[in-house]
């Protein structure tokens, strides 16, 4: 809140088409959000050679929607009560889902290779199990709290609303609960993003380890996967019979490449070779980080900010995976909601949004809890007050139409 009100009244607002006038409430919605406000208003537009409302998924303007109309807010007010909302519930799921590591069912809390996870989560020689849980838990929230990324989950965006179905998600599977409740969360998940898809992968684990223990039929098992994407499956049927084009969501976001159209071969060698990382820091490149924002300075560059914040996640998923902080679900989930949009986004789109793609990748403030937890207090604490100065300045060139996606 500090970062968009300097933001307003210091930072010299960028000239932008679809730009409201300055104000405090406004500004959380620049960029997406202005997409977001007009499909809650007027409804869905389709183009393939202009950008339109279609590449946008439906849940977070409904929601925003039935808010407005029960309290009575105007649009951009509800877009960011129900982030808002949401962001504070996502974080008590964190908070419960940490606390709940204190005890491990063993056939749960496995790595994909059959190791078990390690819950020691030891801090320092002698300290009681409760105290080191309690800081573990208090560390991970802070971590999710202070990642400069996680600016979108404040803004009118889906960060925050897809994170909390993420997390819920995975709580569920955690606490064993019912099937159909967790399916259904995955499913209102594949309604707020496409990458919500990757729930699929764990929730299959899940219903699977329930079909071994011979809690649930083979054919619920089979019909899993499908009931996981019901969100999906009804904006597609919307947007058949509204523009006669099921796959509408995917081409509407042609505009928004900055490439030309590549072969699928070419997309490969990109992904095997990294070009997507790399090409940012080439001068031929078209994604080369000098042509965007750079009136903002090498520490705010977005483009760099892409690449740091998609290489330090992928980095602490590995060392989660490595110190057997992250169970196998966890690393499987992390691992596709990171390299569904690396793959199928990256390239044409040279790395634009990378870092908030990346930034619901929650497992990653597992390991980051873990890590300050077992830090000196002077460094992780440190570093909290480092990030929180980076979150603060994306926040006000946020406000002022500085490119920050």
């Amino acid at each position: 809140m500090a970062g968009i009100a300097f933001g307003n009244a210091c930072v010299p607002r960028r000239s932008h088409p679809t730009q409201l006038g300055p104000g405090f409430i406004n500004s959380f919605s620049n960029w997406d959000g202005r997409w977001y406000a007009q499909i809650t208003e007027d409804g869905y537009s389709y183009s393939t050679t202009e950008y339109s409302g279609a590449a946008f998924f439906p849940a977070y303007p409904c929601l925003a929607k039935v808010v407005s109309r029960i309290i009575g807010l105007r649009t951009d007010a509800a877009l960011l009560c129900v982030s808002h909302i949401c962001l504070i519930s996502a974080m008590l799921v964190l908070a419960l889902s940490v606390q709940g590591r204190g005890t491990h069912n063993p056939d749960r809390d496995r790595l994909s290779d059959g190791r078990p996870i390690d819950s020691s989560f030891v801090c320092s020689p002698g300290r009681r199990e409760t105290a080191v849980l309690r800081d573990y838990t208090a560390w991970t929230v802070l971590a999710f709290a202070f990642f400069p990324p996680t600016l979108f989950c404040r803004m009118a965006y889906t960060e925050s609303l897809f994170l909390l179905c993420v997390m819920s998600a995975m709580y569920g599977m955690d606490r064993d609960w019912p099937l159909p409740i967790v399916a259904a969360i995955v499913g209102m998940a594949t309604g707020v993003r496409l990458v919500g898809l990757a729930l699929v992968a764990p929730m299959s684990l899940f219903a699977w380890s329930r079909f071994r223990l011979g809690r649930m039929r083979a054919a619920d098992y089979v019909l899993t996967p499908v009931l996981c994407c019901w969100g999906l499956a009804l904006f597609m049927l919307y947007l058949y019979s509204r523009f006669g084009d099921p796959l509408a969501f995917v081409k509407a976001q042609g505009p928004w490449n900055g490439r030309p159209a590549a072969t699928l071969n070419d997309r490969i060698v990109a992904m095997l070779s990294f070009e997507p990382l790399w090409s940012v820091f080439q001068p031929t490149s078209p994604a080369w980080w000098r042509r965007f924002g750079s009136e903002a300075g090498v520490l705010f560059n977005v483009q760099i900010m892409n690449v740091f914040y998609f290489v330090l996640i992928s980095l602490l998923i590995a060392i989660g995976y490595s110190r057997r902080t992250l169970n196998g679900r966890e690393t499987l989930l992390a691992g596709l909601l990171l390299g569904i949009p690396y793959v199928g986004h990256s390239y044409q789109t040279l790395m634009w949004s990378e870092a908030r793609f990346a930034s619901v990748a929650y497992p990653a403030y597992l390991v980051l809890g873990d890590l300050g937890c077992r830090a000196p207090l002077w460094l992780s604490g440190g570093v909290l007050c480092i990030a929180a100065f980076f979150l603060g300045g994306y926040a006000a060139l946020f406000a002022a139409w500085h490119l920050m996606f």
